[in-house]
């Protein structure tokens, strides 16, 4: 009668596992459901062949039996750490852990049916009558197999209890959660397998499929009243977690929710520590969360480097009621920095680092064009450097790089903000002087001749030095009329009477 009650109990559970086994096949379809449905198939081939076994009436039945129990025995532990794995990581399992664990379920289904050959499983089985149930018992000694077995069920098992505690803590201890769920889970069977492992003088046989009944009760609960294998929530975490895109998710109190790996490998100071917590006063959140624009670009500086993030912001509404934001992130870093790389170079005399020729006119246009509207004066500087040809026979065209380099610099300190320096090509500069008077314009260029006269300039181990011409043109009153190319002439025109009365001084 006891065998009976038990072996229809177990029939139960295990139609019930079958079920389950063919809702996660056909309903759901994340790869966390392919793991689940699989250990349901397992745990319903071992209830179901415990049942058959309890009702066996002799010992070959029993042994025919514990064959097909092995069909899923074998695999439990193996598929259990498949959804413990995918459960906390959220992503496909290498194959480093895949390949052996499957190799030893393999193997033990074989060592259990080819067991009469080498007693792996079980060094002894026979069959004792149970008088005060009456039902037949099988009675083993456990062979070597056996106990590797059970020690990679307990340690898979130990793996679940930490990653499930460990979700559990992010959820913050809540009882009503998945991951307080999944960890009581595997509690009840792996306490019965120890008490029947450890019977000495009574007995008694393996509960432990009716430990893992709980479990299916437990699992059960996590399925149905927590949607524990809700496909588009799995589709969800998988796909939050393992897009290339960085994604970050505060609420409307400033709470940060969630966040992807991409989102961690673009912002360092996110932390799980932070999930739950606020981070609107956090200098790097701030910025982010404090920003109106639904697109926006943020800089942040660290010591040497400098990061730009490219940031959409959608928020998170439920019945028009406000729950938050998700940000979508980029790295924008790599094609600014190619960007203003491009533009550089576009701009500037990568030997001087002023203004090239292209930029320059292009510049010294728009200020003429102000100059006419507002009429006011302006005034142009055209500086040649003196037997520049001179200095690169004697020492070298490195150095008189260095010497264009030098006058490049001294131009920028001399000029500041008053005006406008570019090189207008080879050792000519051209500086463009808005709003100038004739007697700014000439201390000006004078104190520039005289600052580039007195310059030392190094050069390995040499000291250099190098005059410069002049010529200064200062334009008061702009009509329409007027062009660029009359201004710069103009100063060419002065520039060349400099030279002609012996270099080295200004001409006006």
């Amino acid at each position: 009668m006891i065998a009976a009650i038990g072996s229809a109990i177990l029939y139960f559970f295990g139609i019930l596992f079958l079920l389950l086994f063919i809702y996660s096949i056909t309903k759901q379809k994340s790869s966390l459901s392919e793991s689940f449905a699989a250990m349901c198939l397992a745990m319903s081939v071992y209830l179901i062949g415990y049942g058959l076994e309890l009702q066996s009436n002799s010992i070959e039945e029993i042994k025919f039996f514990l064959k097909l129990e092995y069909f899923g025995i074998s695999f439990i532990p193996t598929l259990w750490f498949f959804v413990s794995y995918k459960y906390y990581f959220k992503r496909k399992i290498p194959i480093y852990y895949v390949a052996p664990l499957m190799t030893f379920s393999i193997l033990t289904l074989f060592f259990q049916v080819t067991n009469d050959y080498h007693h792996l499983i079980y060094k002894s089985l026979n069959a004792v009558m149970v008088s005060d149930v009456g039902y037949l018992l099988a009675v083993s000694e456990k062979g070597i197999w056996y106990i590797v077995h059970v020690a990679l069920f307990y340690c898979i098992i130990l793996f679940g209890v930490y990653v499930y505690f460990m979700e559990w803590k992010r959820e913050h201890f809540a009882l009503k959660s998945n991951s307080f769920i999944m960890l009581m889970s595997p509690l009840v069977p792996s306490g019965v397998l120890l008490i029947y492992l450890f019977q000495k003088d009574t007995i008694m046989p393996d509960l432990t499929p009716f430990g893992l009944i709980a479990s299916a009760l437990l699992i059960c609960v996590a399925l149905f009243h927590y949607d524990f294998l809700e496909l588009q929530q799995m589709i969800k975490d998988i796909a939050f977690l393992e897009i290339g895109e960085g994604i970050m998710v505060i609420d409307d109190k400033g709470f940060l929710v969630d966040y992807n790996h991409a989102a961690k490998a673009i912002l360092p100071w996110l932390a799980q520590s932070l999930i739950g917590k606020d981070v609107s006063h956090l200098s790097g959140a701030a910025r982010i969360y404090e920003a109106n624009e639904e697109q926006f670009e943020i800089q942040f500086n660290d010591y040497d480097s400098t990061q730009y993030i490219e940031i959409r912001k959608t928020p998170l509404r439920e019945h028009n009621h406000l729950l938050g934001y998700v940000y979508f992130l980029h790295d924008n870093t790599k094609q600014k920095e190619t960007l203003q790389a491009l533009n550089y170079m576009a701009s500037y005399d990568a030997l001087t680092d002023l203004y090239n020729r292209r930029k320059l006119m292009d510049l010294c246009d728009k200020i003429l064009e102000k100059a006419k509207h507002s009429g006011q004066s302006i005034g142009a500087i055209m500086l040649d450097v003196d037997h520049f040809k001179r200095i690169n026979d004697e020492f070298g065209h490195m150095a008189g790089d260095e010497v264009l380099r030098q006058i490049a610099r001294h131009c920028k300190e001399v000029i500041g903000d008053l005006g406008m320096v570019g090189r207008y090509g080879g050792e000519e500069f051209l500086i463009l002087l808005p709003t100038i008077t004739e007697e700014q314009g000439l201390t000006l260029a004078e104190k520039l001749r005289s600052t580039i006269e007195a310059a030392q300039i190094e050069f390995q181990d040499k000291t250099l030095s190098a005059t410069v011409s002049i010529g200064l043109v200062l334009l008061e009153k702009i009509t329409k009329s007027y062009k660029l190319d009359y201004l710069i002439n103009q100063a060419d025109k002065e520039l060349y009477k400099a030279k002609a009365k012996g270099r080295n001084r200004v001409s006006y």
